[in-house]
């Protein structure tokens, strides 16, 4: 078959192959969901200081609000990525950022903002998908949402906190339905103790799925 491939008599149909099959060979993705404020940006960092690529199934729903004109709160992001999910299909986001890991030919990738499990199934279409739930206590998350001012969803009590969590556990098939994604994780991650203590967790991850 390699040596069809390499015979350059026809030479873009060769090329095309060769170019799909060169896309199709990422190393590793790692997709990272959990609860609000529990520290999924600071793994996919740690992974980034390992040299995996950060992507955001998040970033697809930023660019369909820019274009709308609208912001890009909490509230308009879930709301869109709901839309969209309701138009295209729950995995839709998830097949939208294998197409663009694929493009960019990276050998090891992270990808947050995992709401749906049928995001999360889109991802494991690739052979080497891991999927980490990132969690902590409540009252520890609540507490880091008010320190980071991410946006107006950090200023709710905290009785609003749980509550919109808890719509978040499951809100239906187009909707975001965590319950069911920290069920499908492999590997589960506990951020209840300090950045360090993260990092060591994120390097056993590491170690674990490159064996």
């Amino acid at each position: 078959m390699w040596a069809r491939l390499w015979d350059f008599s026809n030479s873009n149909c060769h090329f095309d192959i060769i170019l799909s099959l060169i896309q199709s060979l990422i190393a590793m993705i790692v997709g990272i969901a959990g609860t609000n404020s529990a520290g999924k940006d600071s793994v996919a960092n740690i992974l980034k200081d390992a040299g995996f690529e950060q992507f955001s199934l998040s970033d697809s729903i930023r660019e369909e609000a820019k274009g709308r004109g609208l912001p890009s709160d909490r509230d308009v992001l879930i709301r869109l990525g709901n839309e969209l999910r309701e138009k295209f299909g729950p995995g839709i986001l998830g097949d939208r950022i294998i197409d663009i890991i694929k493009k960019k030919n990276v050998a090891k990738a992270s990808v947050i903002s995992i709401r749906n499990p049928a995001e999360a199934q889109a991802l494991s279409k690739h052979d080497d998908f891991f999927l980490v739930w990132v969690d902590a206590p409540p009252q520890l998350r609540y507490e880091r949402s008010l320190a980071r001012h991410r946006d107006k969803s950090d200023s709710l009590s905290y009785e609003d906190f749980i509550a919109m969590e808890d719509l978040e556990r499951d809100a239906g098939p187009s909707g975001q339905r965590l319950d069911l994604i920290k069920n499908m994780a492999r590997f589960k991650i506990d951020n209840t103790g300090s950045i360090e203590e993260l990092k060591e967790k994120v390097d056993s991850l590491i170690d674990s799925i490159s064996r």
